[in-house]
């Protein structure tokens, strides 16, 4: 399931831009092309909003590592995920964290690089 970006035009952008799947054109060095908004499937969407305003209180369960939307029948609801993506979501790290795994490593560099060029650093070596 996602967002239909045609209508989401319509309405936020009064229809006057295409829609993006990114909120980075292609040509940026910040675009990545795995974050692309997924395929949307109108009949399937429009048959989850018909099950939640049938039932009150209508409750979908999210597994991600099995990658399932599981309804309250059982039934369950196949999606798509990258597998970096659904390591960092289901491990809790963003970017930061990924590069703070590495921090030892990165403190060794920085100063095999300042003992190499002491001239980048702010402060004087003496």
């Amino acid at each position: 399931m996602a967002i239909d970006l045609k209508d989401y035009s319509k309405v936020v952008n009064s229809g006057k831009t295409a829609p993006m799947d990114s909120i980075f054109r292609p040509e940026s060095p910040f675009y990545d092309a795995g974050t692309l908004q997924q395929a949307y499937n109108p009949s399937r969407a429009q048959q989850l909003f018909d099950e939640v305003a049938d039932k009150p209180g209508y409750r979908l369960t999210i597994d991600l590592p099995l990658q399932l939307v599981v309804k309250p029948d059982g039934s369950e609801l196949p999606f798509e995920v990258r597998a970096f993506e659904k390591y960092c979501l289901v491990n809790g790290q963003d970017d930061i964290e990924l590069t703070l795994r590495h921090a030892e490593e990165i403190r060794g560099f920085e100063a095999a690089r300042i003992a190499r060029m002491p001239w980048l650093t702010h402060s004087q070596q003496g």
